[in-house]
């Protein structure tokens, strides 16, 4: 039997890392696809996407969200 690692939880709170606003998603559901491979659902205000485990990060990235208002003023 093989075991499966999973890098996040249903619930919790990630980012995705190439979002340059790092808008807060949570973890709604986990997908086991073939090869092992887990494929994370994500909601958030704007929908729901799919990603895999290595697009997604605990901590957003600052100086993404400092840089999108910077351009903006």
């Amino acid at each position: 039997m093989n075991e499966i690692y999973l890098e996040f939880g249903i619930g919790e709170i990630v980012y995705y890392k190439l979002d340059p606003e790092q808008n807060q998603m949570f973890i709604s559901s986990i997908r086991l696809m073939p090869g092992n491979v887990a494929l994370y659902e994500c909601s958030s205000f704007n929908g729901v996407r799919d990603f895999y485990g290595f697009e997604l990060t605990r901590e957003a990235d600052l100086l993404k969200r400092l840089e999108i208002q910077k351009r903006d003023n």
